[in-house]
């Protein structure tokens, strides 16, 4: 046997191995063993089998998991999930004093001064607030937990168009 003929002999034994150890998918070698262990029972009696599941918690994290959930089911939150609620509270409340001006606006000089004085107001308190968001998106831990800033003339539509 010459030498070239032994690196040929080497090149038909490397593809005839590759070709038995990849003549599935991977996909389909996988299907199959889960499919086995199906019919063998492997999946029966599982933990938490027949229970609804979890979506409340990221399995992904464990330790401020499980942090969160202790301080959650103690009545406590995180100052970040704090801060948002606070903010969301003040957004509400600066709506309703709003909106109550604009359910009594009815067009009179008087009235269009109020819903006027009204427009500045909540436009102060919503810079304010968008303070709070931006110090707020600083603290929190995801992109995913920011919250947007509040384009004042939109929220002041909102709630116009809100009892029309």
């Amino acid at each position: 046997m010459s030498h070239s003929d032994g690196k040929s002999d080497k090149v038909s034994l490397l593809n005839s191995v590759k070709n038995k150890v990849f003549r599935t998918k991977p996909t389909e070698k996988i299907e199959s063993q889960i499919d086995s262990a199906q019919k063998r029972g492997e999946f029966e009696n599982l933990r938490g089998s027949g229970e609804p599941l979890r979506l409340d918690t990221n399995p992904f994290t464990k330790e401020s998991a499980i942090a969160t959930e202790l301080l959650k089911n103690s009545g406590f939150s995180l100052p970040f999930i704090q801060e948002k609620n606070e903010i969301e509270t003040a957004v509400s409340k600066a709506e309703k004093k709003l909106l109550i001006v604009w359910q009594r606006y009815d067009g009179t000089p008087k009235s269009r001064q109020k819903w006027q004085a009204a427009k500045e107001q909540f436009a102060e308190e919503i810079k304010k607030i968008n303070k709070r968001i931006l110090t707020y998106n600083l603290k929190a831990p995801s992109v995913q937990l920011h919250i947007s800033a509040i384009r004042i003339e939109e929220q002041i539509r909102a709630v116009q168009e809100s009892i029309m």
